[in-house]
């Protein structure tokens, strides 16, 4: 949790780009889907309640909660399976979850802004150049570096590769 807020701040003075979502998805990915989902959730429990913008309305921190939640589940879903498929089928998995992921995110959280604010489609709308920009940097974050985290954590071995390295993780 910890290395996913510390990496997050390289990315804070570019809008609408974050490694959060891809540290929290590799997290999952060592530690399967349960505990995947509460190291999103309580990753983004503190990187909300600390944003130097304030905290989230109540609502669209649930949404927060629970979209990062589902970004760590996934992670220790498919993260695994991912790692042992070849280098082209693996980036176009990454990209294919950065792209899935973000879309559920940025749709939870404006939905609840939109509902929070009112009326919803025109928040949505207002939004939507924002989630384009979070979608297409996180399909490129997953793609270009999901690969490399998936290897070092192959290489601690907490995932299993193509070469069939064990984990020392069980699978929830």
């Amino acid at each position: 949790m910890a290395l996913a807020l510390g990496i997050d701040l390289l990315t804070a003075p570019l809008p609408n780009v974050e490694l959060l979502s891809l540290t929290i998805f590799l997290g999952g990915a060592a530690t399967g889907p349960l505990a995947g989902c509460f190291i999103g959730g309580v990753t983004e429990l503190i990187h909300s309640t600390l944003n130097p913008l304030g905290p989230a309305f109540p609502l669209v921190f649930v949404g927060q909660l629970l979209g990062m939640g589902t970004v760590g589940w996934a992670g220790g879903k498919f993260g695994p399976q991912v790692a042992r498929l070849g280098r082209v089928a693996s980036i176009a998995a990454l990209a294919g979850l950065g792209f899935v992921l973000t879309v559920f995110f940025d749709l939870l959280t404006n939905l609840a802004l939109g509902i929070h604010l009112g009326p919803v489609l025109p928040t949505l709308a207002g939004g939507i150049l924002f989630a384009i920009a979070h979608i297409v940097s996180n399909t490129f974050v997953f793609a270009g570096l999901g690969l490399g985290g998936l290897r070092v954590l192959r290489e601690l071995g907490l995932v299993e590769g193509k070469e069939g390295a064990g984990s020392r993780c069980a699978r929830g």
